[in-house]
């Protein structure tokens, strides 16, 4: 359980370990069997799926959270045995990594992202020699079947006509995809606790998570991908890609915070805040912006100057 500061007996205590244990596995189980029945919602449940294996590390430790992922795990093996690798890859490592990493006092923001690209990066490094041994990529043979379901439901249109630079280019950035996937779901369910829990707030996770900046030391893994990218070598040039695509996704997060701040602080008319967004949204060139933004803000400070800090 995480040691918190002398205000701990004013806060409100967790439910008994065996309580919240068979809550947690409840709420789990219940959100695998909605995702499972309907994928379309599985898209948004999968967002607070490591929510109950976090709960329960956060108050009880390890074995707790455990017991949880174990008995998910078992859950899966009765739709598809495929499943229960799946979960423990997108879902329970993640989730046990990024409190381990909390455990070892790292910044929130920092851990998940950690957390996010450690899993990654072990995935892509198990689909080498898989792709090596069975002769075969699972992710040409999905690429094709979802290029055959575009020509037939989009056909005559720019969809369509461009579907094979759009398998490439998907290809190429699929464990960006992965690594990104994870991250949002470690940011929902981290960012859920701390919203329900005054504990969060107590330990000071809460501000931490929303007002961190990016480190320095992450606009190397920039040129690191850049450089990757110019390599030959196709299983180098996917990594790259996907770094790359990851970087440039969680950088224009930390765009939007700087220009939300700068809202905040000029107390911006909500209408012109929505339209802004939903341009951004609409319009990928603005969310490069977005991108680049984020990187001035960790070059320069922008949301402590906006702030009226001390950069």
């Amino acid at each position: 359980m995480f040691t918190h500061n002398s205000n701990q007996q004013e806060s409100p205590q967790p439910a008994p370990e065996g309580a919240l244990i068979l809550r947690n596995i409840t709420i789990s189980l219940a959100m695998l069997a909605v995702s499972t029945a309907f994928p379309f919602l599985g898209i948004i449940i999968g967002l607070f799926l490591p929510f109950p294996i976090i709960h329960s590390i956060y108050y009880y430790g390890f074995r707790a959270g455990l017991v949880v992922g174990s008995m998910s795990l078992g859950f899966m093996v009765l739709f598809h045995p495929i499943l229960p690798v799946i979960y423990a890859i997108e879902t329970f490592i993640p989730a046990c990594l990024l409190m381990l990493l909390l455990r070892r006092q790292a910044n929130p923001l920092s851990g998940t992202v950690i957390a996010s690209l450690i899993t990654g990066t072990a995935l892509y490094l198990l689909y080498i020699p898989f792709i090596t041994i069975r002769g075969e990529d699972p992710l040409v043979s999905l690429l094709i079947a979802t290029k055959e379901a575009i020509e037939q439901g989009a056909t005559g249109t720019a969809l369509a006509q461009n579907a094979d630079l759009i398998m490439q280019v998907a290809y190429n950035i699929a464990f960006g995809f992965f690594i990104t996937s994870v991250f949002f779901s470690l940011v929902c369910s981290l960012g859920l606790i701390m919203r329900k829990d005054r504990f969060g707030k107590e330990i000071g996770m809460v501000n931490t998570f929303y007002s961190a900046q990016i480190p320095y030391t992450y606009l190397f893994l920039i040129i690191a991908g850049i450089t990757g990218m110019a390599a030959q070598n196709p299983y180098v040039f996917m990594a790259a890609a996907s770094l790359l695509f990851f970087l440039t996704v969680i950088y224009a997060l930390q765009g939007f915070l700087t220009i939300s701040t700068f809202f905040r602080q000029r107390k911006t008319p909500v209408i012109f805040q929505v339209l802004l967004y939903g341009l951004i949204v609409i319009q990928p060139i603005l969310a490069l912006v977005m991108t680049v933004l984020g990187i001035l803000d960790t070059l320069m400070g922008l949301r402590r100057r906006i702030l009226g800090l001390h950069a």
